[in-house]
């Protein structure tokens, strides 16, 4: 994969992935890469579901990204919760962890509605990304960031450490199940 490091950034909606993705390609000349915008670009979904979420094709994103970061000449981080869904070329994989009851706080900000919300903190609760990376991609590239209550410059430099770190941090599993027994 040469010497460009292509970074996939997921987790669950409201975790802070866009806003870190973007500032840390904007310090490190990465290119930024938004799975949703691409599915909706190439109009690789089937529908829109009642709250005007795309109901993606996954194999057609992931045949399709794949086909652009092969392309790419550019270092790049891909930001969006699909990238745990399908398998990418990447070289490493975070996963933005944050407590339910703070993602339930920034989730009713953006107006998700009732079902949404509790879609979501479910997935959160449940390790949803991270399952699902651990069946698309080697233990040895995933990393679990726990993003609750951290400042976005502590965030960046954690996600930093993780890239460009011949040995990054052993990984610690990060478990917000006990959200469902207070939910």
């Amino acid at each position: 994969m040469d010497n460009k490091e292509i970074i996939i950034l997921t987790g669950t909606p409201g975790t802070g992935k866009t806003t870190i993705a973007k500032m840390f390609c904007k310090k490190h000349k990465f290119a930024y890469f938004s799975l949703s915008s691409f599915a909706k670009k190439y109009k690789l979904y089937s529908k829109k579901d009642k709250d005007g979420a795309l109901i993606v094709k996954l194999s057609q994103l992931q045949k399709k990204a794949n086909a652009f970061i092969s392309s790419s000449k550019k270092s790049a981080i891909i930001d969006g919760h699909l990238g745990a869904d399908i398998k990418l070329n990447a070289n490493k994989i975070i996963i933005l962890r944050l407590n339910p009851k703070n993602l339930s706080t920034r989730l009713s900000k953006r107006k998700y509605s009732k079902e949404k919300l509790s879609q979501n903190l479910l997935c959160e609760a449940l390790d949803y990304c991270t399952i699902c990376s651990e069946k698309n991609y080697s233990p040895k590239k995933i990393f679990e960031i726990d993003a609750t209550g951290m400042k976005k410059e502590k965030l960046l430099k954690k996600i930093e450490s993780i890239i460009f770190s011949k040995k990054p941090a052993k990984n610690k599993k990060i478990d917000f199940s006990s959200f469902l027994l207070s939910a």
